[in-house]
């Protein structure tokens, strides 16, 4: 098991000095920076209130189900952010520099990763058209974090796949319950609005 640890880190490392290598062009470290920074935390809570001013009580399942999400993803990643406290690669390889300031002082997990990933997946189930945009975006927020020398690859592998979970696992349920209720609604809409069949007459 150590052994396998062992390859598992010394690939880690290889595969980020690669990806951090790519870096130095001007308009691609802007870029990669602007990409970053569209995952900070505080546009997400924007863009919710957005919604609700655009759509009303239509947005509120879509808030409430990431902001369940939310309530249980963030301490999450804080304790095991906290209990891994695995260095930043500024730290852990002599010569690198990251690119935009870290927001803690450990790399495991990206939270920048894992909050993209979270919502792409409840954004793609509201609105499927956007999916094909969300998961690429997603996917381009976890490259921009190596590249920018900020976290190890696998620090934005594993905790995307955590980011869909959470998002399965809990908000969903949120997301299911508003739709039936939604639903039982409407439906008792339309049986108030389509007036009684008559009888047939002699």
């Amino acid at each position: 098991m150590a052994l396998l640890l062992s390859a598992v880190l010394d690939l880690d490392i290889r595969l980020f000095r690669l990806i951090f290598s790519w870096n130095g062009s001007q308009f691609v470290d802007r870029v990669m920076r602007a990409i970053t920074h569209s995952g900070d935390g505080y546009l997400w809570g924007a863009m919710g209130l957005a919604l609700v001013r655009w759509e009303g009580s239509q947005a509120i399942p879509f808030v409430a189900a990431g902001a369940i999400a939310f309530a249980i993803h963030v301490p999450l990643y804080k304790l095991v952010k906290g209990a891994v406290s695995r260095p930043r690669p500024c730290d852990a390889i002599s010569g690198v520099t990251n690119l935009v300031v870290a927001p803690d002082r450990f790399s495991f997990p990206s939270g920048h990763t894992a909050t993209a990933f979270l919502m792409a997946t409840l954004c793609a189930q509201f609105f499927p058209e956007l999916y094909w945009l969300m998961i690429p975006w997603s996917c381009a927020i976890a490259l921009s974090r190596v590249y920018l020398g900020v976290h190890f690859p696998l620090d934005v592998t594993r905790w995307a796949r955590s980011g869909v979970s959470a998002m399965h696992g809990w908000a969903f349920g949120s997301l299911n319950f508003s739709r039936h209720d939604h639903a039982q609604s409407l439906s008792r809409q339309l049986d108030v609005a389509t007036p009684p069949a008559r009888a047939g007459g002699g």
